[in-house]
């Protein structure tokens, strides 16, 4: 399996079960024969990733439903903090989506979606915000 193709099961198997198989019982998984499973990063890094995309140079923007938005090398798996946006967090609220700008690195934009914590009381504002990275 070409290693990008690794790499990319890997995260989306981090995506949707890291805190299944970092927890003290660990559950185990059954993969189609040729994949491999790898953790690139546990919840000891990321907490609660809800979402992720890829740039073109394979990293993973991964988002976290309380807010913040990290950057996971391709190589060396190592995990960047980019920021946090302030979210509402409860129910099943948080910071949701992440994408790139169609021509990323070079126009470096990063669109994020999540419900904002400035609103009045029970009115719930969903919130798409560009930021420039």
């Amino acid at each position: 399996m070409p290693a990008h193709n690794r790499f990319c099961a890997l995260v989306l198997a981090l995506g949707a079960g890291t805190s299944m198989l970092l927890s003290s019982a660990r559950a185990e998984v059954h993969l189609p024969a040729g994949f491999t499973l790898e953790v690139i990063a546990g919840p000891d890094v990321l907490s609660e990733p809800m979402d992720l995309t890829f740039a073109p140079d394979g990293a993973a923007w991964v988002t976290g439903r309380a807010g913040d938005l990290w950057r996971v090398d391709a190589g060396t798996h190592a995990v960047h903090r980019i920021g946090k946006v302030d979210t509402e967090t409860s129910g099943d609220r948080g910071l949701h989506g992440v994408a790139l700008h169609p021509d990323f690195p070079r126009t470096p934009q990063v669109f994020l979606a999540y419900h904002a914590t400035n609103h009045a009381t029970n009115q719930y504002r969903s919130r798409i915000a560009r930021w420039t990275v």
